[in-house]
């Protein structure tokens, strides 16, 4: 972890970032996990530093999905051809297949966004369920790694293909256990429909990349589905069929107003399987 941390910094410094100013943060950070008894809660207690920014502003979660500016983003669309005004290959091609896969793998920062502001929704209710989903926080950043090595091991440059808003901008405003089921009972068990055929394709074909990282990740999205059935029970009281149909509907709202659904069209025969699509998990 400490490794990880130092190639952290030294990447914010060759990107651009005043050393000095990493330093007094570095600083201020050190002071402040002194002040709350150090990682484990039991060193002396120090000083907090002064001002702190809760104190005058206290935290409000976003709901506002940010991106590297590096980024071209859409979320008008899940489909990754229409944002793109073009065909990279013939559509459910197996090219096409792998590299909509790939994307979406790179896109997961959505995911990273909304498990990581429901740790801050359901802080002190259960201990096994912040466990979980911090758990399933760090899955998904490995998965955004992955999606980006993947695209650069695939000649692509992964800032030149847009990026995807969509999940995120419907999931921000809406309550805690909504936006979890919305990820989790469409977005996740939607993954593991498809992802089987996709792994067994893979290996048939003798396409080590999508193989390996499909299997990988696979194998992370089962975890996800079975833990994410005890943190829905902790964020909402709504029996599993009355939350599932008041999901639908609102990320349905969500994605008509955002012109994914054309308004004309009636909502109401939106099937889960266009949902799973949308969502893109």
């Amino acid at each position: 972890m400490l490794d990880w941390a130092e190639g952290a910094i030294a990447a914010y410094i060759e990107g651009g970032v005043s050393e000095p100013g990493l330093g007094v943060w570095r600083w201020h950070l050190q002071r402040l996990l002194a002040s709350i008894g150090g990682v484990d809660g039991r060193d002396p207690r120090g000083e907090a530093p002064t001002p702190l920014r809760i104190d005058s502003k206290p935290f409000a979660r976003g709901t506002v999905p940010l991106r590297d500016v590096r980024f071209d983003t859409f979320k008008n669309t899940g489909d990754y051809d229409t944002a793109d005004a073009q065909e990279r290959f013939p559509k459910d091609s197996y090219e096409s297949l792998r590299l909509r896969f790939i994307r979406t793998q790179r896109d997961e920062v959505d995911a990273i966004e909304a498990f990581g502001t429901f740790i801050w929704d359901i802080r002190f209710k259960d201990f096994q369920s912040e466990y979980n989903l911090a758990r399933i926080t760090w899955d998904e950043a490995r998965h955004t790694e992955i999606g980006h090595r993947a695209l650069l091991a695939c000649g692509y440059d992964p800032f030149e293909l847009r990026n995807r808003l969509t999940g995120s901008t419907c999931r921000g405003p809406m309550e805690p256990a909504f936006a979890m089921a919305e990820i989790n009972l469409f977005g996740e068990v939607g993954v593991l429909k498809t992802i089987n055929n996709l792994v067994d394709t893979a290996a048939a074909r003798n396409d080590a990349l999508l193989h390996h990282i499909s299997d990988f990740i696979r194998a992370d999205e089962r975890t996800h589905v079975r833990k994410g059935t005890g943190i829905i029970k902790v964020m909402s009281d709504l029996d599993a069929k009355a939350l599932e149909q008041r999901t639908k509907e609102l990320f349905t709202e969500c994605l008509v107003s955002l012109g994914a659904f054309k308004k004309d069209m009636d909502v109401f025969t939106v099937s889960r399987e266009d949902l799973e699509h949308l969502v893109g998990e």
